[in-house]
């Protein structure tokens, strides 16, 4: 049997007094089946419920009152023989249909600072819990009992298609031609009545129009994404160490106040390692990659397929803070910039962060300025490339990312910023995560970094000749 962990009753009694009608009970875990009881009460679908599936817990701390929350330490790795999935929560007075369609509100990591993590809580858990918790609510009030017959499959696409007097079955507002390929596709088939024309008259004996409602299987379009101002590009092996820090990424990509389309490209890795709550989002467009070509090529293969007007990047293990996205395109928008970036900060194990701030100045750079600004490719690269939002069209037209094995990024931030009209923001716009598998902490890193440098550094010394024999040229004429 385990001792007690002073410091997490400590941490959980602190945390509550923080929160009003917080109390908090301590529990034990001698094996993994004694954590079920508890695991089996969590409400959440991301990096918490793989945490709590995939690891020996063997202490937390829970409340006895108010709002409910765990508090849980440092988990030990579970043999893989006894692993387990733990169940949706769910109240009493309840019934399993209630919870259907709505969002689960998820857990977070936070501070091991009690008044730090209430903050934490309070701004990012809480508010999600109680409208959960609402529309919870509201559907046991509108639909007490569970529904006779099973709902109709999910949509994220409607077509209809017209009969004619040839005989044809056609979509009059459809160029070329359509196929449904049914392993693919659910496909329904209703018949939609009468069909008027403008003039409000019938047209002859094609009167009936046939509508066929698809989705994707394993898809469903909880969120639609037509419209997304933002795609948000991640070159991803789906390695085992990194899935709970993807969680972690997706739950802040759901945090951030905009629209957005997340494009996941998997380099080399199989689509079913992809977790199921990312699956479902219709806002993740997964690319599957049939082989290894790393980072740099699997993040080109990714902006093929970005249908929004500005794009950004970032790591699969590294997260972007609240309003990272909204506060780069508002100002780029407003400005009528080609781009725009930020600070980023190093996201430390504890949690805590440390500010790392470019040698670039805060401010407007016309094309080129940013490359002037890394007076050597030893030197310290002027702005971190995850920071930096574009134009979609600046991106493809600059030329992505360079085939490179590493820095490719160097070279991509280089050709964005010499390509247009951009600016700094003093605001730190992504978190980078500090972790002892991360790339730039193994022993080869430093192998080629040189090499990269100097590619990057070269390309913007070249884009910068030729930039100012075009305003000779210009001034000439």
């Amino acid at each position: 049997m385990t001792s007690p962990r002073t410091d997490l009753s400590a941490f959980a009694a602190g945390l509550a007094d923080r929160l009003p009608a917080w109390a908090s009970e301590y529990q034990r875990h001698a094996q993994y089946a004694d954590q079920i009881p508890r695991t089996e009460q969590l409400w959440d679908a991301g990096h918490v419920d793989y945490i709590v599936s995939q690891y020996v817990l063997t202490h937390d701390r829970a409340p006895r009152a108010g709002r409910p929350a765990v508090v849980r330490g440092r988990p030990a790795p579970l043999p893989a023989p006894v692993r387990r999935r733990p169940a949706r929560a769910r109240r009493p007075a309840h019934q399993a249909h209630h919870f259907d369609a709505v969002e689960k509100p998820n857990g977070i990591a936070v501070p091991k600072d009690p008044a730090r993590a209430a903050a934490h809580v309070a701004r990012r858990v809480l508010p999600r819990y109680e409208q959960a918790l609402q529309e919870v609510l509201d559907n046991t009030v509108a639909q007490p009992d569970p529904p006779h017959r099973p709902g109709p499959p999910q949509v994220d696409q409607v077509l209809t298609l017209t009969p004619y007097s040839n005989g044809a079955l056609g979509a009059p507002y459809v160029a070329g031609d359509l196929a449904l390929n049914a392993a693919d596709m659910y496909a329904t088939v209703l018949a939609t009545g009468p069909r008027s024309t403008q003039s409000g008259a019938e047209d002859g004996p094609l009167y009936n129009a046939a509508r066929i409602v698809a989705t994707p299987k394993g898809r469903s379009p909880l969120h639609s994404t037509p419209d997304a101002e933002v795609a948000v590009v991640t070159p991803t092996r789906l390695r085992p160490d990194r899935i709970a820090y993807l969680l972690e990424l997706y739950a802040s990509l759901r945090d951030q106040d905009m629209s957005w389309r997340w494009v996941l490209a998997l380099d080399g890795v199989s689509e079913d390692g992809v977790p199921e709550v990312l699956r479902m989002d219709a806002r993740v467009k997964v690319v599957a990659l049939p082989r290894p070509v790393g980072a740099g090529a699997a993040r080109n293969f990714a902006v093929n397929e970005v249908t929004a007007d500005w794009l950004t990047t970032s790591d699969d293990d590294d997260v972007p803070p609240a309003k990272s996205l909204s506060v780069r395109l508002r100002h780029a928008q407003k400005h009528d910039l080609g781009w725009c970036a930020g600070w980023s900060a190093d996201l430390h194990p504890d949690r805590s962060i440390t500010t790392w701030r470019c040698s670039t100045p805060p401010g407007f750079h016309a094309p080129g300025d940013v490359w002037r600004r890394w007076a050597t490719p030893d030197s310290t690269i002027p702005i971190g490339p995850t920071t930096l939002l574009a134009r979609t069209e600046i991106v493809h037209a600059s030329g992505g990312y360079a085939a490179l094995p590493q820095g490719e990024d160097y070279a991509y931030l280089v050709g964005v910023t010499a390509a247009a009209r951009g600016a700094l923001l003093p605001t730190v716009v992504y978190h980078y995560r500090k972790h002892a598998e991360q790339m730039t902490a193994q022993p080869e890193y430093l192998a080629m970094e040189l090499q990269a440098r100097r590619f990057a550094w070269n390309h913007g010394k070249h884009l910068e000749s030729l930039r100012r024999e075009a305003c000779t040229c210009a001034s000439v004429e």
